[in-house]
Order: C-alpha cells, then structure tokens, then sequence
C-alpha cells in the first residue's frame, strides 16, 4: 500500500474523531431533566365534557374587550397563510414558512415595517423553520435549519447579528428566558446521544446544556411528532405527543412538571387508546375515528387557559377558568336577533395570544365570498341588513378578497 493511501485513511480518521468528539461532547455535557411527578399545588386538571359534542360557544355573548388589527396590504408584504404569529412589545410577527417563505414584521396598529425572506433579503437564508421572541431584550429569532444559524433581528426587522448552530438541528425553537431557547427534536449528524431526547436547553449558538424527555420508539410518517411548543410570557409549555399532560417548563429552576393534565371521557379518546404497541396502520385508525384527540398547545390569559380538541374532522375549542373550573367551548356559534348588535363577525379559536389577549385570524378570502353569496341571499329573501359595532363595520365594509388577515384580540369574559 502506497503512503499516500495512509495519509488520507490517517485523514479522514483524525477528521471523523474531532467531528465525533464535537458533537459526543454535546451529549456528555448535557444535564438531564427528570419531570417531576404530578401534584395538586402545581397541576390543573382540566376535565373534558363527556357532551363536547353537543356544547357550543356563542362567541358574541362570550367576547369582550374587541380590537382588530388590520395588517397593511402591500405588493411587497402580501401573506400566503399564517404558521406562527408573536406578540411583540410594540407589534406582531407574521411567519409565513411555505407559501411566500418570509417573515413579516408589523407595528401595533398593523402597518407594515418589514420583512425577511429567503428571496431578496440580503442575507444568506436558507430556509425558515421556525421563528421565537426573546422577551428579554425585544428581539426576533429566526431558525434557519439548512443554512445551520439562527438569526437575530430586533422587533422592526432589521437585522442584528448571526449565530452558527454546528452539527446538529431542531424542528421548532422557544424562547425560556436568561439567553437559553429550548429546542424541539434535536438531531445530531451521528446515532446516540441527544438523538434519543425530545427536547433540549442551550444558548443560541446550539451549545447544549440540558436535555429532557428520552424519544419513544417512533411510528414513522411524523405522527409522533408535536410541534405545539408554547410560550406565554415567561413559561414554557410543552406536551408529548399522544400523552395528557401539558407540561410546564419554568426558566428560573429549569424544573419541568404536568402543569396541565387533560381527563377526557372514559375510553373516548385517542391518548387511552395508543399503546407502545400499536402500530402505524392502527394509529391512522385510532386517528381517524371517533376520538378525541390534541397536539398539546396551550394558551393563557388572565386565569383562563384554552386548548384545541379535535375529533375527526371536528376542530372544536375549550376554554378552563383557572378561578372556578368551569369550561366554555364547544362548536362555534352566534345567537343574535334581528336587533342586537354583532360585536364579532366570522369568529375562529385563537391561533396566538399576547401579555393579557387572546389572538384569532379573519380571512378575507374566505370571509368576501361569504358575504357575497350572503348578499345575495339577504337581497332575495328580504332580510334586514345586520347590525355591526363600528370597528367590526369598519374592517367588514373596506375588506377585499385580497386583504392580508385581519388580527382579532380580546378577552374571555367570566363564566
């Protein structure tokens, strides 16, 4: 054998040992998070109806404190759909991951500062896989899981500074606090390790200190996956994937506990029935019938949670009053007579929420063909014209088809 051949098998061998030892020091200098068992001084149990289906919401009767945020519409800030929506001091971030690959960036009001996109922004993006606020110092990460960097831009957009995350990736990011992000999925570029967590705690540059939750045997086909990691001002949520609790994960003693346990109806949803044992195929099953399931988000404003509960193709919402029980929620509805007043109008579960609102999207798309076809409707049978508070008027009488989403926030009134 040639000593050239040595020299490059000695190469690649001193190559393969740096890289192994990079990213195995990940893992050893990773602390373990054990969660701590469930307790009634920091675990809420929040009790699904066995009547859900038959339950509605009659938003108008159950909305208060209405505001609508209008989101400028420009050539160069049109929004192709909704993935994520942040709450900043000042304004909002809109990700739009799939259809215009950008991140929008709007003031209080909804005129439009900023974007980045991975077309035209002047930086090398990648991609755009998630997106966290750092509540902090008011700045925006951005995850850029190809290009292997996060992103840092203040509140406006502009741009501040790039982190390299080397030999390893994430599926979604979160801010905890005291510069640390909690990372969803870590994946390293060899077996073992942090390959076998769900979820892991370290500084922007991808540096890993913590790791929590050892992965299950997974099914295939991203049915194990959850990407409903919710931050609410300084907490953490975070529920494995077909499990009952919601864990809470505090920044200030990295402790991680069931903050929220789920009781659904006996043997009626889909969480009593998954073992360690069933496969794919029984799982489409179990997910396609009639059981009730959820992907774990969690929002909170003023002592009442919600929480999305879908069954089938059902989508239905439950709000939980931290300070008496009770729950409201079910399908959505509106009981209004002839002469009362809408405070709301074409009314969704909220998708996002801020310091003390709840955040639900209008679509203009949907919501002018609706009010066409209406029209037509009201004119042919001589309906009377609906009363709308002036706000609500307002955005509904100046609505095109081509209209950004109009931003809904209010609160829950006590029930």
């Amino acid at each position: 054998m040639k000593l050239g051949k040595w020299k490059s098998i000695a190469s690649a061998l001193f190559i393969l040992c740096v890289f192994s030892c990079t990213t195995n020091e990940l893992d050893k200098k990773a602390i373990e998070l054990f969660p701590k068992g469930e307790s009634p001084d920091y675990t809420t149990v929040l009790k699904i109806p066995a009547d859900l289906d038959t339950l509605s919401f009659d938003y108008n009767q159950m909305l208060t404190d209405i505001r609508y945020v209008k989101l400028e519409t420009k050539n160069n800030c049109l929004i192709g759909n909704i993935n994520k929506i942040l709450a900043t001091r000042n304004g909002f971030v809109v990700a739009d991951y799939y259809i215009s690959n950008s991140i929008f960036f709007f003031d209080k009001t909804g005129r439009f500062i900023n974007k980045v996109a991975l077309k035209g922004s002047g930086r090398s993006i990648k991609s755009l896989k998630d997106i966290a606020y750092n509540y902090d110092n008011n700045t925006v990460y951005i995850y850029d899981n190809i290009g292997s960097a996060i992103y840092c831009y203040d509140e406006n957009g502009t741009y501040l500074n790039r982190y390299p995350v080397k030999n390893i990736y994430f599926r979604r990011i979160a801010y905890l606090g005291d510069s640390l992000l909690l990372f969803y999925h870590p994946s390293l570029k060899e077996r073992g390790g942090l390959n076998n967590y769900e979820l892991c705690i370290g500084d922007v540059s991808g540096n890993i200190k913590y790791k929590a939750f050892e992965r299950k045997q997974e099914s295939g086909d991203g049915f194990d996956y959850n990407f409903s990691i919710t931050t609410e001002g300084s907490d953490v949520y975070y529920s494995r994937r077909f499990s009952k609790y919601i864990y809470k994960i505090a920044k200030d003693s990295l402790a991680i506990f069931p903050g929220i346990r789920l009781d659904f109806p006996e043997n009626k949803s889909v969480i009593d029935k998954v073992t360690e044992s069933t496969t794919l195929p029984e799982l489409k099953l179990l997910l396609s019938a009639d059981n009730y399931n959820f992907d774990g988000e969690i929002l909170s404003v003023n002592n009442v949670l919600y929480t999305g509960i879908y069954k089938k193709s059902m989508n239905m919402g439950v709000f939980y009053s931290e300070k008496n029980g009770r729950i409201a929620g079910g399908h959505l509805v509106s009981r209004l007579s002839i002469n009362d007043t809408a405070n709301a109008e074409y009314y969704s579960y909220p998708i996002a929420s801020s310091n003390n609102e709840f955040i639900s999207v209008m679509n203009p798309d949907v919501i002018v063909k609706s009010e066409q076809n209406f029209e037509r409707s009201r004119k042919a049978m001589h309906i009377p014209v609906p009363h709308r508070e002036r706000q609500l008027d307002a955005i509904m009488s100046t609505m095109r088809v081509d209209d950004n989403p109009v931003l809904v926030l209010y609160k829950i009134k006590p029930f």
